[in-house]
């Protein structure tokens, strides 16, 4: 075997074998995340549980700790605590927030659509949009790579007109895919939130 082709086989399995533990890695690291956030969840809720209260100041910090957001409101985290996947609620409510509003005053229901975003028809253009602007963005991004075989006298060139189109029109892509992805978080949680409203009517 010549030495070309043994350098080669060398590098695709170290390739291999770094992109294996990276993946490793990852995993395990995930794990052992959900493990502290278990522990502190216990922690603080079992601190939560004594008397006296803890201070405002330790529950703001611990409720901002859980939620992974120092914006939030302690009654905004508690309203999405009681929900019936918590954890999902919170996700979705923070990722989401630019098109909801919590009111504490409307009873079960306290997550609510922005009154610019309240009609589903509000809500429906701007997917269309946002998933328009998507396709049109990533196929301008990518054009370039359609027309690489006439640069091959100048390869640089061509290079050049790869960044360009993909900074260009790479990061509106990017952008209208997070913000329908937002937008369709957002009537997720709204609707999760009226079937948990519906059991805690049903058990009263």
């Amino acid at each position: 075997m010549e030495l070309d082709n043994v350098l080669k086989l060398v590098g695709a399995i170290i390739s291999v074998l770094t992109v294996g533990k990276l993946i490793y890695d990852l995993a395990v690291s995930r794990k052992t995340r959900l493990r502290d956030d278990y522990k502190f969840a216990k922690d603080f809720f079992d601190e939560l549980g004594k008397t006296p209260r803890p201070h405002p100041f330790v529950i703001e910090r611990g409720y901002h700790a859980i939620a992974g957001d120092t914006s939030l409101t302690v009654r905004e985290v508690e309203y999405l605590l009681s929900l019936e996947n918590p954890s999902s609620a919170l996700r979705d409510y923070v990722l989401a927030r630019e098109y909801l509003e919590h009111l504490p005053e409307s009873g079960h229901l306290q997550v609510k659509f922005k009154s610019k975003f309240s009609s589903p028809w509000s809500r429906q253009w701007r997917r269309a949009f946002y998933l328009a602007a998507y396709f049109v963005c990533a196929l301008l991004a990518l054009s370039p790579m359609f027309f690489l075989g006439s640069f091959k006298s100048n390869p640089g060139a061509g290079l050049l007109l790869v960044i360009v189109f993909g900074a260009a029109f790479g990061i509106p892509a990017f952008n209208a895919v997070k913000e329908y992805g937002r937008l369709y978080r957002g009537e997720k949680l709204v609707a999760g939130q009226k079937q948990h409203s519906q059991l805690i009517i049903k058990g009263a």
